[in-house]
């Protein structure tokens, strides 16, 4: 948590949280809370690539609807362009619209995975979808 402490302390007040938490909970609680985040993001990994594993991926887990509920801005990055396409599609048939790009090669690194996967030559790809309003 230290190297996350300048944010504390910015002039501009706390920019973001660090939590550590099991997802499946803190997105509920969250949105029974009536948090809305400005903006929240999904990095690396999750994706399970055996299609029988649907439920375990974001986009195909009861929790999904949690997320999308909390509105804000929507930033996911992968390595599985796949992954995000669908994450597109489940956005679409809850009325949301979702860009999908590859990320600059100038890009700088959010997490470890990232740089791991950037380091190896794998194209990464990054989602944004506005959740605060339907398209």
């Amino acid at each position: 948590m230290d190297r996350h402490s300048h944010y504390q302390t910015s002039e501009n007040g706390q920019r973001y949280w660090v939590v550590r938490a099991d997802l499946n909970d803190f997105w509920r609680l969250a949105n029974r809370a009536g948090w809305r985040p400005r903006q929240h993001c999904i990095f690396y990994p999750n994706p399970w690539p055996k299609s029988a594993h649907l439920a375990r991926r974001w986009h195909g887990s009861p929790v999904w609807k949690d997320v999308v509920a909390l509105g804000g801005e929507l930033h996911m990055r992968s390595n599985w362009s796949l992954y995000l396409l669908e994450v597109a599609q489940a956005l679409k048939v809850s009325g949301y619209y979702a860009d999908i790009s590859l990320l600059s090669d100038d890009a700088e690194p959010i997490t470890p995975f990232e740089r791991k996967y950037k380091n190896s030559g794998q194209a990464l790809w990054q989602l944004h979808a506005n959740l605060s309003k339907e398209s």
